[in-house]
């Protein structure tokens, strides 16, 4: 539930891009959902969310621990993914080599997967729509500091989800251009500044 100090962005400023979802402020903190609407039911959706042989397709790493909430999880990077972001990961001061660390907070089958992802907590929502379509929602908490601005992060979400969307409609996942993807970037700062948050989180102190 929101505070009363809440503040929301929904797509642009304006309103005017529902698919980029909804961004909330609360306090340093950023909260972004997303919905789409999946051509599968919920047992297809539900693998892809959560078997190596469909994230490999459209999420960052794999996702590897007992499916039992209270469980530690290691995310492993896909070789694939480390090599189209080198250059990301280099100007992060991350060598891509080390596993990330996680908790699985909750585990419903066909309905709800909810985990951390290092500082970050991510929430996927199913409900059925028919025999072939399932609406997903999707919330991640970013991190008040990290290596990406958040702006970044939520265009690599949208970019991941876009992925997922087209993997389940054509067997085959499309990846955004660099140009759709800091175009997208350029959108979300838009949204992030309006809600009066830096774009750019500020340095710890030394």
């Amino acid at each position: 539930m929101q505070n009363d100090d809440a503040q929301v962005g929904a797509g642009t400023p304006d309103g005017g891009r529902p698919d980029l979802g909804t961004v909330v402020r609360e306090g340093d903190q950023l909260t972004i959902t997303y919905v789409r609407e999946l051509p599968a039911d919920t047992a297809r959706t539900w693998r892809a969310l959560t078997e190596s042989e469909d994230l490999r397709h459209w999420f960052p790493a794999d996702i590897i621990g007992d499916r039992e909430p209270g469980s530690r999880l290691t995310f492993r990077f896909w070789p694939e993914h480390l090599k189209a972001g080198e250059d990301q990961l280099e100007e992060a001061g991350m060598d891509g080599e080390s596993d990330m660390p996680g908790d699985l907070l909750a585990w419903e089958p066909e309905q709800n997967f909810e985990f951390t992802w290092d500082t970050e907590r991510l929430v996927f929502d199913l409900e059925s729509l028919g025999s072939d379509s399932t609406r997903l929602t999707f919330s991640t908490w970013l991190a008040a500091e990290g290596p990406w601005p958040p702006e970044g992060t939520m265009a690599g979400w949208y970019a991941c989800l876009h992925g997922l969307v087209t993997m389940l409609r054509t067997g085959t996942a499309e990846t955004l251009s660099e140009d759709e993807t800091t175009a997208l970037a350029a959108e979300y700062g838009r949204i992030v500044a309006a809600l009066g948050v830096p774009e750019t989180p500020p340095e710890p102190p030394a």
